[in-house]
């Protein structure tokens, strides 16, 4: 439902310059559907479903990244471009994060409730029964918004306020270190070549 109400957003925009305000409300739109993507990923209780939400999230991170390109916002075009790009990979990372600088109570539940969503990752080819597969999606969505809260709230401590979250601009141009570095940005509407030097 959430791209289908971007799409037709998108389609019914007006000019940029005419109407530039409702362009970046709808920046702000895609960029937080993208941070929501890795937790949308914690759902699905079968590799397809996981899959699919990823491919529909590659998609709107670039459609976003060419919205954010269009209002001269690159550092932004290339950061969310780097999350719908990780999204699988950080998915896999948050549940192997390292919890050592976390205090003993949020490490230990961390480390419980990652170890349950990876194990249960793939239990819809276990069971066939259609109500023990809606009792244990409901009962994964649980701990998966346990799982976030607890990251929230070890993103309240002190020196913990990036924990688990994506990278931004600053340390991503870091790879242009040694070299510029171009990033090709392709939709149905637009082409876009970004030059990164450091």
């Amino acid at each position: 439902d959430a791209v289908r109400i971007l799409h037709i957003i998108e389609e019914n925009q007006a000019d940029i310059t005419a109407r530039p305000m409702e362009y970046f409300q709808l920046l702000a739109v895609y960029v937080a559907v993208v941070r929501l993507l890795p937790r949308v990923v914690f759902f699905g209780l079968d590799l397809p479903s996981r899959l699919n939400a990823l491919s529909i999230g590659q998609d709107i991170a670039i459609t976003a990244a060419c919205h954010a390109i269009t209002l001269n916002h690159i550092d932004q075009a290339i950061e969310t471009l780097e999350q719908g790009r990780a999204i699988f990979w950080t998915h896999a990372l948050r549940l192997r994060s390292d919890y050592s600088a976390i205090p003993t109570r949020l490490r230990h539940r961390l480390l419980e409730l990652s170890q349950i969503l990876e194990q249960g990752s793939d239990v819809a080819r276990i069971y066939r029964e259609k109500e023990m597969i809606e009792h244990l999606t409901v009962k994964r969505r649980q701990q998966a918004e346990e799982f976030h809260k607890c990251v929230e709230e070890v993103q309240t401590l002190p020196g913990l306020g990036r924990f688990m979250l994506p990278d931004e601009f600053s340390t991503l141009a870091g790879a242009a270190e040694h070299g510029p570095v171009v990033v090709l940005v392709s939709s149905e509407s637009s082409c876009h070549a970004i030059l990164i030097k450091c």
